[in-house]
């Protein structure tokens, strides 16, 4: 079915608000008017959302920020939605591997949680990259997940 991403994207904010909240992390949704609608299972494409923000939250720590962001996909027929942190950002070394199995930085993860996020976005026809500015300037880290419109 053709959903609107932008109403997925603030249901999937709203469900972490109030963590967000507790830990002083301030979380801003830059949504794109007018974007075409993407044919996705609602429920999964929530379920990466709600990983990739999950994900900012644990690499902010507290009084971080979080940018959410919809856009047209440069040839207009994809949308994108951006989960950017102001965190430490990944080293190169993770970045390469960050969406494969059992690979994971936290003491406590399993490692699967991208890579479900990967095999998701992929059996929507789309793509998840990660891009990570060198942690010396403390850019953090931004997840992009792209649909196929209509």
């Amino acid at each position: 079915t053709l959903q609107d991403v932008n109403e997925i994207t603030e249901s999937s904010v709203q469900m972490l608000q109030n963590e967000m909240r507790l830990r002083d992390i301030a979380c801003r949704l830059h949504l794109a008017p007018g974007l075409p609608r993407v044919s996705c299972d609602r429920n999964q494409v929530q379920q990466v959302l709600i990983n990739l923000i999950q994900n900012a939250i644990q690499a902010v720590e507290d009084r971080g920020e979080i940018v959410v962001t919809t856009t047209l996909g440069p040839d207009g027929r994809a949308v994108r939605i951006t989960v950017a942190d102001n965190g430490p950002g990944i080293p190169p070394d993770v970045l390469s591997h960050i969406f494969e199995p059992f690979f994971t930085t936290k003491p406590e993860g399993t490692g699967l949680g991208l890579s479900i996020c990967y095999g998701i976005v992929e059996r929507h026809h789309g793509q998840i990259w990660a891009e990570s500015p060198v942690p010396a300037n403390g850019a953090g880290a931004a997840f992009t997940m792209e649909l196929p419109a209509g």
